[in-house]
């Protein structure tokens, strides 16, 4: 969860934090396997989180089951 000024997890936080963006549901897609807890993706608003590299199958299942609402874990 590594980018150039902000990384993902406060990138999760300002979204969530945000009452125009409430709704939007987030995923994490991340070379680093384990990078946040489960319990700190909830607090930051990840529903879903996956490592790369990850089957075509299962990102589309991810990416379903997340914009149905509900949390998906692999």
């Amino acid at each position: 969860m590594f980018m150039p000024g902000m990384d993902g997890e406060e990138l999760a936080m300002t979204i969530s934090k945000n009452p125009e963006w409430a709704d939007l549901r987030l995923m994490l897609l991340s070379s680093v396997p384990g990078v946040l807890s489960q319990q700190r993706l909830l607090e930051v608003g990840i529903r879903t989180a996956l490592t790369k590299p990850v089957r075509q199958s299962l990102l589309l299942t991810a990416i379903g089951r997340t914009l149905a609402g509900t949390r998906f874990v692999p």
